[in-house]
């Protein structure tokens, strides 16, 4: 913000109308205000404040304080500022409550409180103040409090800013540097942080689940890891990994082992049936011999009577030829 000219009638020790061109210090950024105690150079500063926002630039100074001691009911006091920012004129007046005379009959009567602004060049003007307050924190971007302690230098009323709490020194700086993109770019960078913290922890729990679920808790190094509050989930695959092979090579072993076996079982089981084969063959064997043993004799038997019966029928011959 810019002062262009400023105007005080009846405003704190300037009893008469005192108007500061600002214009007259052309480029120069920078000026020093001196006087001696009490020759106004704070209410300058005061005036300035209270042209924009109704109040003083420091404590323990109200605008029923800036009437002047030095200019009677006639005068009313009031101050007028126009400033430029950002290319843009404004124009802002305003009056306290103050005692004045009548303008018709005799005696006082109490002037109430004005606060006008004008957008120079727009045809804009804003009453009331409410309305005037609203539309100058909109422009400057900043509320009495921080323009006071940014802005005014009176009384080392400056120092506040920078002895200021964290918190309230952050808003007055993201309003004088409109930081808005800024912070909420930190916004989407914390909620993005967030989400991926909530997803790297939903991720945690599932993986704590499943390493929980192990079938090799009776493992004394599975059994280390697990009693830990953080789990190394790398040493643990890794064990997981070896056990899983050790448990492929048992369960291949195994497998031979069950194969000599069937075969094992298959031989002696050929073994049995050949003994039982033998078994059988020499049973039929002596069953036959008995058999043939049995015919033979059974044969011998008969061939003896029949050579008995034809040596019969040969001596019977031989007696009939004597004969």
């Amino acid at each position: 913000m810019k002062p262009i000219k400023l105007t005080m009638e009846g405003f704190g020790p300037y009893g008469n109308k005192e108007v500061i061109d600002f214009t007259k210090l052309e480029s120069n950024t920078l000026f020093l205000i001196t006087g001696a105690t009490g020759s106004g150079k704070t209410t300058i500063f005061d005036a300035i404040s209270y042209a924009l926002y109704g109040e003083g630039s420091g404590e323990n100074r109200e605008a029923k304080d800036f009437i002047s001691q030095f200019s009677d009911l006639d005068t009313t006091t009031q101050v007028e500022l126009i400033f430029e920012l950002k290319g843009q004129e404004y124009k802002i007046r305003r009056v306290p409550e103050q005692l004045r005379y009548k303008k018709v009959g005799d005696g006082t009567t109490t002037q109430s409180t004005v606060a006008e602004l004008e957008i120079l060049g727009k045809n804009l003007n804003f009453s009331g103040i409410n309305d005037v307050n609203d539309k100058v924190n909109e422009i400057i971007g900043l509320d009495s409090d921080q323009f006071s302690q940014i802005m005014m230098i009176p009384q080392g009323e400056f120092r506040k800013m920078l002895v200021a709490e964290s918190k309230e020194r952050e808003k007055i700086l993201q309003k004088l540097f409109d930081t808005t993109l800024y912070e909420n770019i930190q916004q989407r960078f914390r909620n993005s942080e967030k989400e991926m913290r909530n997803e790297i922890e939903s991720r945690e729990s599932l993986l704590r689940q499943a390493a929980g679920r192990t079938e090799y808790k009776d493992d004394e190094k599975m059994n280390e890891y697990l009693s830990v509050e953080y789990y190394n989930y790398s040493s643990m695959f890794k064990l997981t990994e070896n056990l899983i092979k050790d448990d492929e090579k048992n369960v291949e072993k195994l497998k031979v082992e069950n194969i000599e076996y069937k075969n094992k079982f298959k031989n002696k089981e050929l073994e049995v049936v050949v003994e039982n084969c033998k078994k059988n063959t020499i049973k039929g064997k002596s069953q036959y011999y008995f058999d043939l043993t049995f015919k033979a004799e059974e044969a011998g038997v008969i061939f003896s009577q029949k050579n008995r019966l034809i040596g019969k029928i040969i001596r019977i011959k031989e007696k009939n030829m004597l004969k």
